[in-house]
């Protein structure tokens, strides 16, 4: 499952562009040890990948979002400006993001004008990629 969310870092990248927390459908929640009487609990460092609920009560500001590939996605807009966004499958385990603008020349078909593609080693970062272009190009996120 972790392959299919952001980590930590991707998060912390979103949410500093503006990116709502909320539109995260996980979370990574803190990892606790039980110390001695001074310290009874305290945080190992680790975080563990769960489902986002409600409320985390007195934890609330500790969790970080975690956003999966479908909340990725979703807040990716189907155009950008003349652009329009396409998803492909290059083998069965990895996927791009490309962003393509395409004008029809009367008797020579479909020109592409331009292609914006974010090809990264992980299907998450091309869509974090993609979400941070989105954003800093001064396009719109579905959110």
């Amino acid at each position: 499952m972790k392959e299919q969310v952001t980590s930590i870092e991707q998060s912390k990248r979103l949410i500093e562009l503006s990116v709502p927390a909320e539109m995260a459908s996980m979370v990574w929640f803190p990892e606790y040890k039980i110390g001695d009487n001074k310290l009874p609990i305290y945080p190992t460092g680790n975080y563990e990948l769960v489902m986002k609920y409600k409320s985390f009560g007195d934890m609330e500001d500790k969790v970080i979002p975690a956003f999966t590939i479908a909340d990725l996605i979703d807040m990716l807009p189907i155009t950008c400006g003349d652009l329009h966004i396409n998803i492909e499958e290059i083998t069965n385990s990895h996927k791009f993001i490309y962003y393509e603008g395409r004008e029809y020349i009367h008797g020579e078909g479909y020109a592409d004008l331009q292609t914006v593609l974010f090809v990264e080693n992980s299907f998450v970062e091309s869509c974090v990629r993609a979400i941070e272009w989105v954003i800093l190009n001064d396009y719109k996120l579905n959110i």
